[in-house]
C-alpha cells in the first residue's frame, strides 16, 4: 500500500517549496487547509522545519534521503542542504 493521496500532497509540496526555496510557502502551509490539517493536526512536527529552512543560505539545495512513508500517513522525509 502507498501513501495516502493527501499525505503524497502534502509532502510533494513542501519537497517542492524547499527545493525552490519557496520560504513563505513553507511558513504558509496552513493554507494548504484539509491537506495540511490531516498531515499535521498539531504543529509540533512542521514547526522545526521552518528553523532549519530558515538557516539555510539562499546558495544551498537541500538534498533529500529517506523519502518513505510510515503506515501510509507520515512521511519520512528528511533533509541536509550544502
Amino acid at each position: 500500500m502507498g501513501a495516502y493521496d493527501w499525505a503524497f500532497e502534502f509532502d510533494g509540496k513542501t519537497a517542492k517549496a524547499m527545493e525552490t526555496g519557496d520560504m513563505q510557502a513553507l511558513q504558509d502551509f496552513q493554507k494548504l487547509g484539509a491537506v495540511a490539517r490531516m498531515a499535521h493536526p498539531s504543529h509540533d512536527h512542521y514547526l522545526p522545519l521552518l528553523y532549519a529552512a530558515g538557516a539555510v543560505d539562499a546558495k544551498e539545495a537541500p538534498r533529500f534521503f529517506n523519502a518513505n512513508y510510515q503506515s501510509a500517513s507520515i512521511s519520512m522525509r528528511s533533509a541536509v542542504w550544502s
